[in-house]
């Protein structure tokens, strides 16, 4: 693993991201959570059979463009999402092995990507492997399309947000008694993030940072690089972003490689890491700069790029 960090410098590659068997074992490597998902479970008759659905069609390959599209989207608001290439979009709209269901009413508004299986115990699942949608219509349409459903159970794997978003965590499907709860939602651990380069790391996001207008510098403890141990001097003003390393401002950020590849990904704010003390803060000014800088996201990569 240590070897592989170093590699990982040389390729010129500023992150990683990895499916661990055991959390403790690669939090030795400097790794640390960066993402949950929730799991959800549920009956199809549970799920609201909206009349929206009728507007729901299989996708085809001329839609690759506009579905491309609401996924970018999709992605802005969010960090760790995967590139997704035209050719890997002709994968999954070919319905290669992937159910692939576009909302169009007008134009596409939504899409659904999902895949129906037979489980251990014989019965017909339908594990939905993301849904994308772009206003509360196509929002409907694609829940509804899941509670038509002529199965046993439908299975998610997504973000509490969504999940509150499509009206899963409430729904308004009419109550039918059972066996089961309406619908079971489980968030669990997803991977562990790891700021390979923090200089290389810092300049990648250097987009983003040009609206800002202060200086912040960046003290980072890595066991395995030492090379990330360099102070980083950040400073925004007028548009124009000057990263210098080796240098160090009066407002400075103190953190374990760890805690600071969860601020990089989203997974934590600052003012909630030095609230429970995983960070050190030179004054307390600094704090809404490095809020700024390090916005909280929401980190997540859908079933489908898994690996």
């Amino acid at each position: 693993m240590r070897h592989t960090i170093r590699l990982l410098r040389e390729w010129g590659l500023c992150t990683s991201i990895l499916f661990p068997y055991s959390f403790a074992y690669y939090r030795k490597f400097g790794y640390e959570l960066g993402g949950n998902h929730c799991h959800f479970w549920s009956r199809p008759a549970h799920i609201p059979a909206f009349n929206e659905s009728r507007h729901c069609r299989a996708a085809c390959l001329d839609d690759l463009s506009q579905v491309q599209e609401l996924y970018e989207n999709y992605c802005s608001i969010r960090s760790c999402a995967l590139v997704r290439t035209p050719e890997r979009w002709e994968h999954f709209l070919a319905n290669n092995g992937t159910r692939s269901v576009v909302f169009d009413h007008d134009a596409i508004s939504g899409y659904l990507l999902c895949k129906e299986e037979i489980d251990s115990h014989g019965l017909r699942v339908l594990r939905v492997h993301e849904i994308v949608s772009s206003g509360p219509d196509s929002s409907r349409g694609l829940i509804g399309y899941l509670g038509r459903f002529q199965g046993d159970t439908v299975e998610w794997s997504t973000t509490v947000t969504d999940l509150a978003g499509m009206g899963l965590l409430c729904s308004v499907a009419p109550l039918r008694e059972g066996h089961k709860p309406r619908g079971i939602a489980t968030a669990r651990p997803m991977f562990q993030f790891r700021v390979v380069d923090v200089l290389e790391a810092m300049k990648s996001r250097i987009p983003d940072l040009k609206w800002l207008d202060g200086e912040l510098s960046l003290v980072i403890r890595d066991e395995i690089c030492a090379d990330n141990a360099e102070p980083i001097a950040i400073g925004c003003r007028d548009g124009t972003v000057q990263i210098m390393q080796g240098h160090r401002t009066h407002f400075c950020l103190e953190a374990d490689i760890r805690v600071f590849s969860q601020l990089y990904c989203g997974y934590l704010s600052p003012t909630e890491a030095e609230s429970q003390q995983l960070i050190r803060i030179s004054d307390p000014e600094a704090l809404p700069i490095a809020d700024q800088m390090f916005p909280k996201f929401e980190p997540f990569i859908t079933d489908v790029d898994r690996f």
